[in-house]
């Protein structure tokens, strides 16, 4: 057994899913988390964050929030075009986990919709943090994508990370409220006062108490259980499917913005890392694209350079032609 996971944990894998995993995380951070700093009245009580051991000057200071929020809007672009490396991603991540810390650290609530964006973000910087050499190396022979670069236990430590945040979510509502957290009534009292008034879900639980206690048990299987899918691909099909029906009814029922988590879920819990790796194998023998460029100097090597760095599946071709033949053709 541990012979054939220390296999699976030390292997490596074409670069496909990884980059996108990237990509969406870094565009998550960029346009979805918090641009503005929190306006609320009072005093902070304690800490709750990381950053908690800063002095209050520090923690409530909107100008340190702001520059932080440019910080990762800067770095995150960066990242995304792999420019700066291993630089542009450690202050991708250190600048989102800043901006989360402050904006929790002056609000009266904390919202874990952002939580597995953090952790997934991380993990992906230490995929560069430690393979930047070999990413530049690639970069430089265009062969980024062809090159077995993405390391299987960036793959697996993100899914531990989205695997563990659902059970802890799941075992905390047992320890707290213990099985008769599914007791069908305080989701319903919980959607009456809080609850969106149009939404079809909403008024199936409201309506129904036997159903809605069979929803509460559900939540409870599918988040508690979600670590087991680490050990089964059947069993990741199964909370795959489980926990992204959860997440589509907190959305119709209350509009969170949990679709980020549910995307994350689909992306690693279904074979979507295996389907872009074949993918990348398959697709130049039956696509082609070819892409006329007509320019020189700097927009020629910026071409170049960005096509490059989004050319997934290896299916465009650059034709770059020479302005001043283009134009003797011409004539």
């Amino acid at each position: 057994m541990f012979p054939k996971l220390r296999e699976e944990l030390s292997g490596f894998t074409r670069p496909q899913f990884g980059q996108f995993i990237t990509w969406l995380v870094i565009y998550i951070a960029i346009e979805k988390v918090f641009s503005e700093f929190p306006q609320e009245v009072g005093s902070r009580l304690g800490p709750v964050t990381v950053l908690s051991f800063l002095p209050d000057v520090v923690l409530t200071s909107s100008l340190v929030f702001m520059v932080a929020r440019w910080l990762l809007v800067i770095a995150g672009v960066l990242w995304a075009l792999q420019l700066l490396l291993p630089f542009s991603s450690w202050l991708t991540a250190i600048s989102l986990t800043t901006v989360l810390a402050l904006y929790y650290e002056n609000s009266s609530h904390i919202s874990h919709v952002f939580h597995l964006t953090n952790m997934v973000l991380i993990v992906h910087a230490l995929w560069y943090h430690f393979h930047y050499r070999e990413i530049k190396q690639a970069l430089r022979l265009n062969c980024f994508w062809q090159s077995e670069l993405y390391p299987k236990w960036v793959f697996w430590l993100s899914f531990f990370c989205i695997a563990i945040y659902h059970t802890y979510a799941g075992v905390s509502k047992l320890t707290v409220s213990g099985p008769q957290w599914a007791n069908g009534l305080s989701l319903q009292l919980w959607v009456y006062l809080w609850g969106q008034e149009e939404s079809f879900a909403n008024y199936l639980i409201l309506s129904n108490r036997t159903l809605t206690k069979l929803l509460q048990v559900g939540t409870l299987i599918f988040e508690t259980g979600a670590i087991l899918a680490l050990f089964s691909r059947k069993l990741r099909i199964f909370f795959a499917v489980g926990l992204a029906s959860l997440y589509v009814g907190i959305l119709d029922s209350f509009n969170y913005l949990f679709h980020y988590n549910m995307v994350l879920v689909i992306c690693f819990f279904f074979p979507l890392e295996r389907l872009l790796v074949h993918w990348s194998h398959v697709a130049p023998q039956h696509c082609r694209l070819t892409l006329n460029v007509t320019c020189t100097g700097f927009w020629r090597k910026l071409i170049v350079v960005c096509v490059g760095r989004i050319n997934m599946f290896g299916i465009t071709k650059l034709q770059m032609n020479d302005p001043e033949s283009m134009r003797h053709g011409d004539s």
